[in-house]
């Protein structure tokens, strides 16, 4: 496999291969392959995109309307795909890196005025964690959804700690928990019980999402602790049908009862759910929220997330800075969680390219830990990328960075006026910095080629954490795709 090529697209304008953008993704590009050449792209707003792309098409010119790219070589030898097996390479293709680590403040980069500061100390133990499980087995979850819900909870059930305690709310118009009015200590014996109980569940009834996660907030609330990490899991497959079925009604009712700022992760379960209703309820109440495709591999997924969220090391993070900064250009600088094997980032704009800084970091780990930085010797980055690339590498990670905070305020409990000034705000900073974002979309044009083969992988997406699934707009592939249909209506 010399190239595995993956093209992107929010826009919803695609035929059968239409996907849905996880909403807070936004990458930067500059070119698109056409007949083996590469041709620059130029990020427009969506609907300039559009007609662009509509007026090359009807030109016949060959054009692409696309979102993103990101690609990954990999060019093994003969004897070594021979080394694989008789038959070559076969199976999934999957890259993994890791950093080095130590236990400290992380690593800074300055270059030009701008900063990036990476976060992800190691040698930190797990904090115990309470996990309150709210569970749909409304009558849509019957079937393989309900079998795969079930091996995903009891893998879920074998890895969690003797330290760590648990409730479980199945609910549709109906509740049924674990354990009433308390938290299960994980001993072998409540586990085991969970276990029979995850078993013997069956899907019926409707879906009361409102009052299912209102519950299960109250529940965990009233077992706070300060030496443990506390988190909602909520899993469904549709809509609300039952109870409160007015989605803001929900969502602010859900807001109200979660005083305590619990964090809830929410899983939309199949095509039917509603996932942008989970991304504002989550996103409002310290988490985020993931599709999960209903496929083979569906426990796997609910597996994964969990693993992202089951191995809290901190808790309440926040981060300081000595020195000339720009706070208004700083982005979040307050983490509820640090969850182990993941990566916190903060980037801003220093008053002057010559300033100096100093970061401070503290967390909550059975009291507060301040970790200190260590100031180490920069890699060479510029042997990895251009000159011209590495002078501007902070400041694009920083509007990365920003455009990536305000789509998410977007999904938050502010006014329409608010949505209309954060919106143009996100367009300002994709326009300047190339982004393809839900608002953006870049327009690739080749006048000089007609009727090219473009070679497009596509591989299956399965709602990785930072990953989206899209789709691009050929005008070429249009094209053969009429001139089949129209061949295939003769021969009739």
């Amino acid at each position: 496999m010399e190239k595995s090529e993956t093209t992107i697209d929010d826009d919803s304008g695609g035929k059968n291969n239409e996907q849905n953008l996880e909403p807070e993704t936004s990458c930067e590009i500059n070119y698109w392959e056409i007949g083996g050449k590469r041709y620059a792209g130029d990020v427009k707003e969506k609907e300039k995109a559009k007609q662009q792309f509509e007026e090359a098409k009807s030109r016949g010119e060959s054009a692409g309307h696309i979102a993103a790219s990101y690609t990954i070589r990999y060019a093994p030898s003969l004897d070594d795909q021979k080394a694989m097996s008789e038959q070559g390479i076969s199976g999934q293709f999957t890259v993994k890196y890791d950093v080095t680590r130590d236990k400290d403040a992380g690593d800074v980069l300055i270059v030009n005025g701008f900063f990036v500061h990476l976060f992800a100390p190691k040698d930190i133990e797990p904090l115990p964690k309470d996990v309150m499980f709210v569970l749909d087995r409304s009558g849509s979850m019957s079937g393989r959804k309900i079998e795969q819900l079930k091996n995903a909870m009891a893998v879920i059930l074998k890895d969690m700690k003797p330290e760590d305690r648990l409730n479980i709310l199945f609910f549709d118009d109906k509740f049924d928990w674990l354990a009433d009015n308390t938290m299960l200590e994980g001993t072998v014996v409540n586990f085991d019980k969970a276990r029979r109980f995850v078993k013997a569940i069956t899907a019926r009834g409707g879906t009361d999402i409102n009052q299912a996660v209102i519950d299960g907030i109250k529940l965990l609330t009233s077992f706070l602790n300060t030496k443990t990490s506390s988190i909602v899991m909520f899993l469904t497959d549709g809509v609300p049908t039952s109870g409160e079925t007015d989605i803001d009604l929900i969502l602010r009712n859900v807001r109200t009862t979660n005083e305590a700022k619990l964090p809830i992760f929410s899983l939309g379960f199949g095509n039917n759910v509603n996932l942008n209703f989970l991304k504002r309820m989550s996103t409002q109440n310290n988490g985020f929220a993931r599709k999960i495709y209903e496929d083979s591999d569906a426990a796997l997924q609910i597996e994964g997330l969990y693993s992202e969220i089951s191995s809290a090391l901190l808790k309440n993070v926040t981060f300081e800075y000595l020195g000339d900064i720009d706070y208004g250009t700083i982005t979040k600088f307050y983490f509820p969680f640090y969850f182990g094997g993941s990566e916190l980032i903060v980037a801003g704009r220093l008053k002057s390219k010559n300033s100096k800084i100093e970061p401070r970091v503290r967390g909550w780990n059975n009291g507060y830990i301040d970790l200190i930085w260590r100031p180490r010797p920069v890699p060479d980055l510029v042997a990895l990328t251009t000159d011209a690339d590495f002078s501007t590498i902070t400041e694009n990670m920083w509007a990365y960075l920003t455009i990536k905070q305000l789509i998410r305020e977007l999904e938050g409990d502010i006014t329409s006026i608010e949505k209309n000034r954060i919106k143009a705000k996100i367009i300002d900073l994709a326009l300047q910095y190339q982004f393809v974002t839900p608002f953006t979309s870049m327009v690739v044009t080749a006048p000089n080629l007609r009727r090219p083969t473009p070679q497009l992988r596509r591989p299956e997406l399965q709602g990785q954490s930072d990953l989206a699934a899209w789709h691009c707009l050929c005008a070429d592939q249009e094209a053969q795709e009429a001139q089949e249909a129209q061949e295939a209506q003769e021969a009739q």
